[in-house]
C-alpha cells in the first residue's frame, strides 16, 4: 500500500531514495531549471543536471522520464537519485506524476519525494495552488490503484502555509 505524507520544508532535506521533479519548458528558463535545481545544486553541484542535460540535448519528449542517479557520490541532501520529467506543458500535470511512479517502482525505488509541481507564477498551467494538489493527488492516486507498491511518497511543500494546507489531504493518503 502506498503511504503519503505532506511536510513543510524543502525537498532535498526529505530522507528518501530519489526526488522527482519537472524540467521547464524551454521558453520558461533559458537554462531549463529551476528553485529546486538550485537547491540540489547548492549540495551536489552540476552532478544530477548534468546527466539529465546530455538526453535533453538529444531530444527528450514531453513526459519523458530522465533518471539521473547518484552512484557513489557523497553529499549532504538526504537522496540517493533525481527523476526528472520533461515537461513542455502538453501533459496534465498528473500522468507527469504518475510517469514519475511507474520510473520509481520500475527502479525498485521505496522511497519518493516531490516539491510542489509547476508552482512557479510563470509556469504553471493550472489556475491554482488548489489545482495543483488536486492533479498531485489523481497521479498517485492511479499510480496506487495501478502498481501493488509500498512506496512511501512525501510531497515537500516548502515554506509556503497555503501549499501545506491545501497538500495535507495526502497524509496517510
Amino acid at each position: 500500500m502506498v503511504e503519503c505524507h505532506v511536510v513543510p520544508g524543502d525537498v532535498t532535506e526529505v530522507k528518501v531514495d530519489a526526488i522527482a521533479k519537472l524540467i521547464p519548458p524551454p521558453e520558461t528558463k533559458e537554462n531549463r531549471q529551476d528553485e529546486v535545481d538550485l537547491a540540489i545544486w547548492k549540495i551536489a553541484g552540476d552532478y544530477y543536471w548534468s546527466q539529465a542535460r546530455k538526453k535533453l540535448a538529444s531530444g527528450a519528449k514531453d513526459g519523458e522520464v530522465i533518471v539521473a542517479t547518484g552512484g557513489g557520490l557523497s553529499h549532504d541532501g538526504q537522496f540517493r537519485d533525481v527523476i526528472y520529467v520533461n515537461d513542455l506543458y502538453k501533459k496534465r500535470l498528473k500522468d507527469l506524476v504518475y510517469a514519475a511512479l511507474v520510473a520509481a517502482q520500475a527502479r525498485g525505488y521505496k522511497s519518493l519525494a516531490f516539491p510542489v509541481l509547476r508552482k512557479s507564477e510563470l509556469w504553471r498551467l493550472e489556475e491554482t495552488l488548489g489545482k495543483i494538489a488536486d492533479e498531485i493527488h489523481t497521479g498517485v492516486r492511479r499510480f496506487s490503484v495501478d502498481f501493488d507498491s509500498m512506496m512511501e511518497i512525501t510531497v515537500a511543500a516548502g515554506y509556503d502555509p497555503v501549499a501545506l494546507q491545501l497538500l495535507n489531504r495526502f497524509n496517510n493518503h
